[in-house]
């Protein structure tokens, strides 16, 4: 599915204001565009773990 088709999907399940929206998101998510540092250790108190380390970790 491209950007825009579904962009197009959730305007039609969500409508005209927040389709648009939330379509603009999953594209920002899937360009990179929130991919940066962030405070998550001084926050947690705890290092970031991805979620193959997560998973796996689960599975010891």
């Amino acid at each position: 599915m491209t950007s825009a088709e579904f962009v197009e999907d959730r305007t039609a399940e969500l409508g005209d204001f927040i389709g648009p929206i939330i379509g603009g998101i999953y594209d920002g998510i899937r360009k990179g565009s929130y991919d940066r540092a962030g405070d998550f250790e001084a926050v947690t108190g705890r290092p970031y773990q991805t979620w193959d380390s997560y998973f796996s970790s689960l599975a010891k």
